[in-house]
């Protein structure tokens, strides 16, 4: 079983005599249920129009630090029998 920072419910299952069976009970109930009322809560403040207009492009300007266009992914393939690697 994964290991899951459950809060207040730790004390629950560390009392229990199976505790294995009683975090995924809890991750799979009570932590699964949370998760959905989330969810389901976070798109009550939405209007029916659309908020913008045309298409999104790409930002005027270099792509900053971290962006996947600016980090170089290194490749490595076979050639001759041989592996290369390039960016």
């Amino acid at each position: 079983m994964p290991d899951f920072q459950l809060g207040s419910l730790e004390n629950r299952i560390k009392q229990s005599g199976h505790p294995f069976l009683d975090k995924f009970l809890v991750v799979n109930t009570d932590l699964r249920n949370a998760n959905v009322d989330k969810v389901l809560s976070l798109p009550v403040d939405t209007v029916s129009e659309m908020l913008w207009q045309g298409k999104f492009e790409r930002m005027p300007g270099p792509p900053g630090p971290g962006s996947a266009i600016s980090v170089p992914i290194p490749i490595t393939e076979r050639k001759s029998g041989n592996l290369v690697t390039w960016a």
